[in-house]
């Protein structure tokens, strides 16, 4: 049986490129909406979450899925469009998929936080948001905001109780939320009020 490959960005050169652009724009204006370039779904991911894979991914790049996720059409899509390897042990990952609900669900994170010499070697998690859920409002203020931004999405406290425990200044987690093919970056510096 022949693994199903999509066919990946039209343009490669450009669309990566273009998608890259939006992704350091949505970590320098925490908060905002981003249009990635186009590229087909595969199973359980979105197009945003493939976009970004194809986009800041590459050879020398651990990702993390979660075990339900690693199938042969996503792994092998994955590894041929972006080079990356798919990692099953947490602490090697640069970068980690999850839906919504599976982070929520998570029971232990083992990310790398980074150090205080190198912060910015810290896990990158991307969160496929749901289409339809309920907002709730929250205020973001930090690096990128000038005076404060609500924004409008499905993440209760249970989530920002998690994200707390990500984050230990100067190092921590740095999020980036998919929905559809758009994406919306939550950096450690960004302080959230509910």
């Amino acid at each position: 049986m022949t693994t199903p490959y999509i066919t990946g960005f039209k343009d490669p050169i450009h669309d990566s490129q273009k998608t890259f652009r939006q992704a350091l724009l949505a970590m320098s204006e925490p908060g905002k909406w981003q249009q990635t370039s186009a590229v087909e779904a595969i199973e359980s991911l979105n197009p945003g979450t493939i976009s970004l894979v194809l986009s800041l991914l590459d050879a020398d790049t651990y990702l993390w899925l979660p075990k339900a996720w690693q199938s042969i059409a996503v792994s092998a899509n994955l590894t041929f469009h972006s080079g990356c390897k798919i990692t099953s042990i947490q602490e090697k990952a640069q970068f980690a998929i999850y839906d919504l609900a599976d982070f929520l669900a998570e029971t232990s994170f083992d990310f790398s936080l980074g150090d205080e010499r190198y912060p910015d070697q810290s896990t990158t998690i991307i969160i496929q948001l749901p289409e339809n859920a309920a907002n709730h409002q929250s205020k973001w203020q930090g690096p990128g905001i000038q005076n404060h931004r609500l924004c409008e999405l499905p993440l209760q406290a249970e989530f920002w109780n998690l994200r707390q425990k990500l984050i230990a200044f100067p190092c921590g987690i740095d999020f980036i939320f998919t929905r559809g093919d758009q994406i919306l970056a939550l950096p450690r510096t960004t302080q959230i009020s509910l």
